[in-house]
């Protein structure tokens, strides 16, 4: 595992035990040194205080997958995490939460949640509104709450209209009106879950025909970034999922796009709880990749 960063002073922040699971194998590098430097996807980039479209850029132009900001209030956490997510990335794929909440190996992840079924587009409203019910009783919530509904209402609906291929590999429906009622297939199911803790929110979405090509949505995002939503509404190219994922990177701590091909796909978002809403945007913000499209 390869560290790049711009910070000399990064260790002082992380916890000794995640320390130990990183190599010392640090690359001290300046943006556009990354950008010049031959890296893999196990390599995790250490910046600080970069907008969103700067981080997306990163991801966009290199091969890390993993980007965390060290005034992000959940540095140490994410430091954790990205070493967890490289080393293991299969127990992710197995038990989202239970990763993402394990601060410390020799912890009992402590953590609630609820899992919500998508079968289809017609039921959307009412599970959205069985979700809001749910999210309600969990304390410091307010604040985020319609952030976390958005982000919800995107997850749905790529779950819907841009996860389901054919045998081909080839998108069902993502060329269809999302008004249109629409069923998943039965044997595909995906469902949303919504997990938290004192201080956390996670909220992922987990369906089983692993399609995701997270390079395309990257480029999708960074185009985003870089010449609007609104033009990037007239791509000629299917689906919307790069401006549902961009609007779902913009509200929220932390962003996740996983995939293992043709099994399982998850995308998700971390929230810090009792964070006023307005100050989200504001937050340094980290991504999570994991594409195991190359791996052997």
């Amino acid at each position: 595992m390869k560290i790049i960063t711009e910070m000399a002073q990064w260790r002082k922040m992380i916890h000794e035990e995640t320390l130990s699971r990183w190599s010392d194998n640090i690359l001290l590098l300046d943006t556009n040194e990354l950008k010049r430097t031959q890296t893999d996807e196990n390599c995790v980039a250490i910046v600080d205080k970069f907008s969103t479209a700067a981080v997306m850029d990163i991801v966009a132009t290199t091969n890390v997958k993993h980007v965390i900001q060290v005034s992000n209030p959940k540095f140490d956490h994410a430091a954790n995490l990205s070493a967890a997510l490289i080393q293991q990335p299969e127990h992710f794929f197995s038990s989202p939460a239970e990763i993402f909440f394990l601060h410390r190996q020799k912890e009992i992840p402590k953590y609630a949640s609820e899992s919500f079924s998508v079968r289809n587009s017609r039921d959307k409203i009412s599970v959205l509104n069985v979700i809001e019910t749910y999210l309600k009783d969990i304390d410091k919530i307010s604040p985020i709450l319609n952030n976390i509904l958005s982000i919800a209402d995107e997850l749905y609906t790529n779950a819907v209209f841009n996860a389901p291929v054919d045998d081909m590999g080839k998108p069902k429906f993502a060329k269809m009106a999302r008004s249109l009622p629409l069923e998943i297939d039965y044997n595909h199911e995906a469902k949303i879950t919504v997990a938290h803790s004192e201080q956390l929110l996670f909220i992922y979405c987990e369906d089983s025909y692993g399609s995701l090509v997270p390079n395309k949505v990257i480029k999708r995002i960074d185009y985003c970034h870089k010449n609007g939503v609104s033009s990037s509404m007239n791509i000629k190219s299917y689906g919307g999922t790069g401006i549902g994922c961009y609007m779902m990177f913009e509200q929220c701590n932390s962003f996740f796009m996983t995939v293992q091909p043709g099994k399982k796909t998850i995308v998700g978002a971390a929230l810090l709880l009792g964070l006023p809403g307005r100050l989200i945007a504001e937050i340094p913000k980290n991504i999570h990749i994991i594409d195991t499209h190359n791996s052997t």
